[in-house]
């Protein structure tokens, strides 16, 4: 099966690293049979036994020092016929002069489905000390980055339920474990080597996010239809491999498809999107083109160096150029909930214009009415010939009288919705009796009762007016739903209890599975209602009072709850 061969193609990279031809040749043995050369053997998965033998040119070692890496794995090499020595996740063996002509390595093959999956390296003295500390820099570095690539996105994702994010963050994920298991063995998936080859079925998750963050990130589905349904058929093949790999070691996309074939589709994709005017796809070009030409040159051999070298620079520098195009992306996900939020404001000051003018004209209607009675009552005075001074004065005070309480609710109109800039400190009762100013001819004309219980001296500080308008769109929201209810004997009570704020009514209360949506923009239960009033006053007091405005449900009606 697959996984039994991958010993061949890293033992077989391993002639494009020897020096001067030390290591002629590899053999193996099956069941304690004959070596036979490891490129004409034929694994199963029945093996008990089985044993390699590295042939070394003794002639070619000179005087200088050669080493023998081992890596991923090298603890099912159960016996060694030479001397060893473990550093970190490795097995080196200093090659000598005086040492055998043949390393006989003793495998545990019934240990784990991967123990074939072994990684074998050749330098000579300068080039071990250099790159083993190199190497260690280097994969520190990747391993750092693409954590912090993984955790940047998902926390992102937790923050504005962003998909593309979400997707990032678990091929970041995939990637980390899959290179991580490709140079060590990791102690906490010793039972699952056991049952899978762990190394393709995290490659596989990683191929399977890539292609769900390129359909997220991307929009392909808009802008490339065509190309989305290629890509949608990859990823059913990739799902349908991983099954197959997990439940029986077979594979479609990797035994006959190049992976550098979908990623070469992947970079394709976001070319044609970035040339429909989609400009964050550039990122995406730079870093699937650097992972797409790392995977392209270790697929066809192009390297003079081990391939995990390649993976280990190529991924993280994919991780940096990809969390820099989800940064833009989010800046842009930023601007356009701001442009959002400047909607909400305007349409709600539309809905407050409406709400005033409604308000005006029932403050002005009984006035208007009397200025109307006075001017009739001198008119009849006049035709019946009573019209003297002393009752043309007493008419004069009476319209005076009602014009200066037109004036009044204009200019408590103006104060009531003129913005403040800075805060201030006022009474609860205060802010609360000016918002029933406004609506209580409204209230009156419908026989709705108000019920005020707050202590007199409570002060807060903050925006006054702003506080008001909360208070006012709470009570109209109740008294929309009286009438709407039709209560008998309607009331709205606004009362203290510590430092919460109550405006119950008693109209039987919200609908239990609209109580969670109810403070959302644009929901409405209401005819020709724009659904803003409830999702702005939530918005100023958290922003604005930083408190909390919520909503419960008593046995007579809603209770809504300022807390601040």
């Amino acid at each position: 099966m697959k996984y039994l061969f991958l010993i061949l193609i890293f033992m077989n990279t391993l002639f494009a690293y020897t020096k001067q031809d030390i290591i002629t040749n590899i053999y193996v043995s099956m069941e304690g049979n004959k070596y036979i050369d490891i490129q004409e053997a034929e694994f199963d998965n029945s093996l008990e036994k089985l044993d390699f033998k590295i042939v070394l040119n003794k002639n070619a070692l000179e005087d200088k020092k050669y080493y023998l890496r081992f890596t991923h794995n090298y603890q099912n090499i159960k016996d060694i016929n030479v001397d060893a020595f473990r550093d970190d996740n490795q097995l080196i063996v200093e090659l000598k002069k005086t040492m055998p002509k043949d390393i006989i390595l003793n495998m545990d093959s019934s240990s784990t489905k991967s123990s074939l999956y072994l990684t074998l390296d050749l330098y000579d003295e300068e080039e071990f000390k250099s790159i083993l500390d190199t190497e260690k820099l280097l994969f520190g570095l990747a391993y750092g980055i693409i954590f912090c690539a993984f955790l940047y996105n998902f926390v992102l994702f937790l923050f504005n339920k962003e998909k593309s994010f979400l997707y990032y963050s678990l091929l970041q994920f995939s990637l980390l474990f899959f290179l991580l298991n490709n140079t060590m063995t990791l102690d906490i998936f010793k039972p699952i080597y056991e049952y899978i080859p762990l190394a393709d079925v995290l490659g596989q998750f990683a191929l399977i996010f890539a292609v769900l963050f390129n359909r997220s990130f991307l929009d392909s589905k808009k802008y490339i239809p065509k190309l989305d349904k290629v890509l949608i058929f990859f990823l059913i093949l990739l799902i349908i491999d991983t099954f197959l790999i997990v439940f029986n070691e077979t594979a479609i996309i990797d035994g006959y498809l190049p992976t550098s074939l979908l990623l070469g589709i992947l970079v394709l994709s976001s070319f044609m999107v970035y040339r429909q005017g989609y400009k964050i796809a550039l990122f995406y070009i730079l870093g699937w083109s650097i992972i797409f030409i790392c995977v392209f040159l270790i697929e066809y051999d192009f390297l003079d160096y081990p391939d995990t070298y390649a993976l280990h620079f190529g991924i993280p520098l994919e991780s940096l150029i990809l969390s820099f195009s989800l940064a833009y992306k989010m800046k842009q996900l930023e601007n356009k909930q701001l442009l959002h939020e400047q909607m909400l404001i305007h349409q709600n000051k539309l809905a407050s214009m409406g709400e005033m003018i409604n308000n005006i004209a029932h403050q002005y209607r009984q006035p208007l009415t009397h200025l109307s009675y006075v001017l009739m009552n001198i008119n009849s005075a006049h035709e019946h010939g009573e019209l003297d001074k002393e009752y043309l004065d007493k008419k004069m005070k009476q319209a005076n009288s009602q014009l200066e309480f037109m004036s009044e609710t204009i200019d408590n109109f103006r104060d009531f919705y003129k913005p403040k800039k800075e805060k201030e400190l006022f009474t609860l009762i205060d802010a609360i009796a000016s918002a029933i100013n406004i609506i209580k001819p409204i209230l009156v004309e419908n026989k709705i009762l108000i019920e005020v219980d707050i202590d007199e001296s409570k002060e807060i500080l903050g925006y006054k007016n702003e506080y008001s308008q909360v208070i006012l769109n709470l009570i109209s929201n109740a008294k929309d739903e009286l009438i709407n209810q039709k209560i008998k004997e309607p009331c709205i009570k606004i009362k203290m209890d510590k430092n919460k704020v109550l405006v119950i009514d008693n109209a039987n209360g919200v609908k239990q599975e609209l109580v969670n949506k109810i403070f959302e923009p644009y929901f409405t239960t209401k005819d020709k209602s724009s659904g803003i009033g409830l999702y702005m006053s939530s918005m100023i007091i958290s922003e604005h009072f930083e408190g909390k405005l919520y909503l419960e449900n008593s046995t007579k009606g809603a209770s809504f709850i300022i807390e601040i």
